[in-house]
């Protein structure tokens, strides 16, 4: 993947399987990664490692499908 450095990237369904793993391919090509999921406790243990391998990532407990959580996560980052 070209032309990510430095991007931001919101991955939703981010805790684990394909989103998790396209988190990593994400972050391992240079975009700094927001992890987006119900399951905070999977997420952040993804984004922890792709901390871990150098990579840039943050996690948020977020539901695209409410309203509030978007509002609430707005101003995260």
């Amino acid at each position: 993947m070209e032309g990510l450095q430095n991007k931001v990237i919101i991955v939703a369904g981010a805790a684990l399987g394909i989103g998790a793993a396209t988190a990593r391919k994400l972050a391992a090509s240079g975009a700094k990664v927001i992890l987006a999921d119900l399951n905070d406790k999977d997420a952040a243990a993804t984004a922890q490692s792709i901390r871990s391998t150098g990579g840039a990532a943050a996690s948020f407990r977020f539901d695209v499908t409410d309203e509030e959580s978007i509002t609430r996560n707005r101003s995260c980052g």
